[in-house]
């Protein structure tokens, strides 16, 4: 059976748990050869003009949906009992049960097994049919339906696992998603655990997981919210954050180019014994910065006097892991100024 037809049979599962009576074979729009007789509007009364799913559907181009598929589709909010789009549910032997978060975190990380064959779907934003993206899942492979396509997934508790220890490690669920944490946080534990994750970094199962952790993000550390900084390190890491931005080297692999003792630390330490333009020139080579950027770098340099060379040098120098960090919240920046997308593996 194709993960197509599966999906088929998941709908018609999920409409025998609500209760609708299977009278014979009628053709549908939605599940294609559906148990159900034909619901009373039709494809045109049930697809509004902001369904946008039609690649979903068994046959577009057919004019009946089924009773079945008609009670899936049908409802507002403030029904009794409420649409299913806005429930996220598990079916299994005929019944319907309804996940909130703490239904599936027991799920992700183990604590409940799924028992056999079932129809799992997360309800994202409780406005489109996530279910029917939904296959039958099974307790080895899952099958989701969620607003965004399929998670098709091979269960694994230890995600769940991983995830919380970045949370408690204090990693904000947003940095987990995007793979993109401040300098101060790249801790040998945090890029160990972001190992484990990373190839299913983009994959819908990871925003399932992480949205049902049930850690919250938690409060910075005030003196890394609010740092003092001297202008001098603020202008050693704008220096920095600029030679950083043009790097093939953040580009092939940010997380170890901005990670504590990285490769830009450690080539910050490793050159702060030279002159200011020998540093800048030698960091320029070492991360991959091509000659095109030689009108930056003399643009910059003729704004600064020699006592502010000597001063931001000092910075570097002394307060390395600080210009650093700095420099990675203003590439942030830099990148939101001038509206330019996210180069492929950088951060």
């Amino acid at each position: 059976m194709s993960a197509r037809e599966l999906g088929h049979r998941a709908r018609t599962e999920i409409a025998l748990a609500l209760g609708v009576i299977p009278i014979g074979l009628t053709p549908c729009a939605v599940c294609g050869e559906s148990p159900f007789g034909a619901g009373e509007r039709g494809a045109r009364g049930c697809f509004g003009s902001n369904f946008t799913d039609y690649d979903a559907l068994a046959d577009p181009s057919q004019e009946i949906v089924c009773a079945g598929c008609e009670r899936l589709l049908a409802g507002r909010p403030g029904d009794s009992p409420p649409p299913l789009r806005t429930r996220s549910v598990l079916v299994s032997g005929g019944e319907l049960e309804d996940l909130d978060r703490a239904g599936w975190w027991k799920l992700l990380i183990g604590d409940r097994g799924l028992p056999g064959v079932a129809v799992l779907s997360w309800a994202t934003s409780r406005k489109r049919h996530h279910w029917l993206h939904a296959g039958l899942s099974t307790p080895e492979r899952w099958e989701v339906g969620t607003d965004h396509g399929t998670a098709s997934w091979d269960y694994d508790p230890g995600l769940a696992v991983t995830v919380t220890g970045l949370l408690i490690l204090g990693c904000r669920k947003a940095e987990i998603l995007g793979g993109h944490y401040p300098a101060y946080r790249l801790t040998e534990a945090v890029l160990a655990l972001d190992a484990q994750l990373s190839p299913l970094r983009g994959h819908l199962i990871l925003d399932l997981v992480v949205w049902a952790a049930p850690i919250e993000d938690l409060p910075e550390p005030p003196e890394k919210e609010q740092p003092m900084i001297h202008d001098d390190d603020a202008r050693a890491a704008e220096l920095v954050a600029e030679i950083a931005w043009r790097a093939t080297q953040r580009v092939k692999d940010g997380i170890n180019f901005w990670s504590a003792n990285g490769f830009l630390v450690r080539r910050l330490r490793r050159f702060a014994h030279q002159d200011l333009r020998t540093l800048v020139s030698r960091l320029m080579q070492e991360c991959g910065v091509g000659a095109e950027a030689g009108s930056f770098v003399a643009s910059h340099f003729r704004a600064l006097s020699a006592e502010d060379e000597a001063s931001i040098l000092t910075a570097i120098r002394e307060r390395t892991d600080l210009v650093a960090a700095l420099a990675f919240d203003r590439v942030q920046g830099i990148r939101q100024e001038r509206k330019m997308p996210e180069p492929p593996g950088g951060s």
